[in-house]
């Protein structure tokens, strides 16, 4: 199993490490992040620099964590990078969006219909993609998890394993 982080510019730290490292910790496989390129992306907090090992283009994780960050407003209206998402996010066995990450997921069209946990300050953001913003911490829908940020996302992951192991059963 391969757990890939997408990463974009501004990228939350703790968003981008803390749920990897606990999934690919329960399955004992490897954390391989993913950018639009192979340079380095700056993360929000001084000084924190993540090196991609794959490209978005290239990557084909088994689980795909989309990590909040200042990137993600932007890349919500590149149609390049949606498509590839929706492709990734609908071939893969799960995906976690964290805080603002969920833009990401909510512009691939996947959770139209539905609720979904992110950052408060995405609410009127979620809105053009029929997608609501839930007072929820956590999210589901099938393989797509959803969360207002690293602490929530922390607590989705056991479920988010269960969902890899057995497949979606419910939501």
């Amino acid at each position: 199993m391969v757990v890939g982080v997408f990463l974009g510019s501004g990228v939350v730290t703790k968003e981008a490490t803390l749920p990897a490292e606990h999934l690919a910790a329960m399955f004992r496989d490897e954390v391989v992040m993913i950018g639009l390129t192979l340079g380095p992306v700056a993360g929000i907090e001084p000084g924190d620099v993540f090196v991609p090992q794959v490209t978005l283009d290239e990557a084909k994780p088994t689980a795909l964590i989309i990590p909040g960050g200042f990137g993600c407003r932007p890349m919500s209206q590149d149609r390049r990078i949606i498509d590839r998402i929706t492709e990734i996010a609908t071939t893969c066995d799960g995906v976690l969006a964290i805080s603002t990450g969920t833009l990401l997921l909510a512009a691939t069209g996947l959770l139209a219909g539905r609720k979904a946990a992110g950052h408060w300050l995405t609410r009127t953001e979620l809105e053009p993609y029929g997608c609501e913003l839930s007072e929820a911490q956590i999210e589901r829908t099938g393989r797509l998890f959803t969360t207002s940020g690293a602490q929530a996302a922390l607590e989705a992951v056991p479920l988010l394993a269960d969902v890899i192991l057995y497949g979606p059963v419910s939501g």
